[in-house]
């Protein structure tokens, strides 16, 4: 019976010093999952499908060859696109994609096109795009380039 006991505590104590060491995840703890959208062509325009866009607009913008390095890709903090009509158009004045090359784009739309509030407002979307024959192919892409 005391054995019984002594294994009790020592139990508790374990998950309690374990619950203490690692914490409870917090509000900074949560991670976001990022969308994943369809791609068209609107003339010489990319165009990705924007669900739900209410005033949702991009702040930031990566549009890297898909053999880039992750460490080396480059982006465009608060760019002059626009979501207009569930649709975020790339022109290719903005950024000249080419045939035969595969690219992987990264984006954050938020309300207002404002870099404020919290991340649960922001939507992050990351999608793969092939160029084949002049027109846009969703590509899948690796774990590691998410």
């Amino acid at each position: 019976m005391k054995t019984e006991i002594c294994k009790t505590i020592r139990t508790v104590a374990v998950l309690a010093g374990l619950v203490m060491l690692t914490g409870c995840p917090g509000y900074g703890d949560i991670m976001v999952p990022s969308e994943s959208t369809s791609v068209s062509m609107k003339g010489e325009e990319v165009c990705f499908f924007v669900a739900n866009p209410k005033n949702y607009q991009p702040i930031f913008i990566a549009i890297n060859p898909r053999e880039i390095p992750i460490k080396e890709r480059s982006f465009i903090d608060k760019p002059r696109l626009f979501v207009v009509k569930d649709q975020l158009c790339i022109p290719s004045s903005f950024y000249k994609f080419e045939d035969g090359k595969q690219y992987v784009i990264d984006y954050v739309l938020s309300p207002n096109g404002l870099d404020a509030g919290d991340k649960f407002t922001k939507r992050s979307v990351i999608v793969g795009v092939e160029m084949a024959s002049g027109r846009a192919h969703l590509i899948k892409l690796n774990n590691d380039e998410y």
